[in-house]
């Protein structure tokens, strides 16, 4: 999905009933923009930190928000992210 345009990941969360939130709460999806579409996700463990799959970890793991690989695509260009409520019942 790195290189593609098609946006699959977006896709399935909105097929989950996912809804985009401004203020994410814990629980939250957290889905990070590499490449050209919305490719990396996790879930919302706490305010500051997020559980979710790195291939140079091998692993799930545990990274703040805050983490360079998180936060930017170089340091003048703050990596796109956006937060899915999936819980909310309607």
């Amino acid at each position: 999905m790195l290189h593609s345009d098609e946006q699959k990941f977006l896709g399935w969360i909105e097929k989950l009933g996912g809804i985009e939130v401004a203020t994410p709460r814990i629980g939250d999806v957290v889905v990070w923009q590499f490449g050209r579409s919305f490719c990396h996700g996790g879930l919302l463990i706490n305010s500051r930190e997020v559980v979710h799959a790195y291939s140079a970890d091998g692993m799930a793991t545990v990274s703040g928000l805050d983490a360079p690989l998180l936060r930017e695509i170089t340091r003048n260009l703050a990596r796109p992210v956006k937060y899915f409520d999936c819980w909310k019942k309607t």
